[in-house]
């Protein structure tokens, strides 16, 4: 419910505020406009729906079956691809309906074992080992893909393509140049006794853990 919550708290802030300052006067509008561009790139309410998704599936809640099912993940993807032809002319819900259809699309395959054909390929758990450089460096990639090509007018057929083959590049080359040979660095540092100490602390525990106990007061109890 808190995720709810926010989802629809943020929804009404946020529209809100855009219909208030389509009404004001320039000076205003220019004053506010740092404000109007962080409200525009928070994306707090993907995180909201996403959160929500997470929850309906751990706690396998009743309302899955009316999102995990062939019709649901058609019509999601469907949108979800029609909101994407039409993003240079979105409207102002278009981030929320992403947010919504994108959390369909995965609830439908995160269970399925189908997907895994798809899922469990060498290309896709090549991009699986480079995701942490596709999130951190994709906002460099749009920028490098729409300057190289902003002679021509957008097309989703060019910008996009370019984007993620920059996106997928640099986070390759990223992967392999700096986050390889770093996590070989930190591997071969010495181990501080606070590790140590911790190390031997799990391995006593879980030998205490796995020990029956019940033999030994059997034992006690003879003697």
């Amino acid at each position: 419910m808190i995720i709810l919550g926010i989802c629809v708290g943020y929804g009404l802030l946020f529209h809100g505020f855009f219909s208030w300052l389509s009404t004001q006067s320039a000076s205003t509008i220019d004053s506010l406009m740092p404000l109007a561009k962080f409200m525009v790139t928070f994306r707090i309410d993907a995180l909201a729906f996403g959160s929500l998704a997470a929850w309906l599936l751990h706690t396998n809640h009743p309302f899955l079956k009316y999102l995990r099912s062939p019709s649901a993940y058609l019509i999601s993807t469907g949108i979800a691809a029609w909101l994407f032809l039409r993003s240079e002319k979105a409207p102002s819900y278009y981030p929320i309906a992403l947010s919504i259809c994108f959390a369909v699309i995965l609830l439908n395959i995160v269970q399925d074992r189908r997907a895994s054909l798809v899922l469990e390929t060498r290309v896709m758990n090549y991009l699986g080992r480079i995701s942490y450089g596709i999130y951190m460096w994709h906002p460099v990639a749009i920028v490098l893909a729409f300057t190289s090509v902003k002679a021509a007018p957008f097309s989703p057929w060019i910008h996009y393509p370019l984007t993620l083959a920059l996106t997928v590049a640099i986070a390759a080359f990223s992967y392999h140049v700096f986050e390889v040979s770093s996590s070989a660095k930190n591997h071969s540092l010495p181990k501080s006794p606070a590790v140590t100490h911790a190390a031997k602390a799990r391995s006593y525990v879980r030998r205490l853990s796995s020990t029956d106990f019940s033999q030994h007061s059997s034992v006690v109890s003879r003697s």
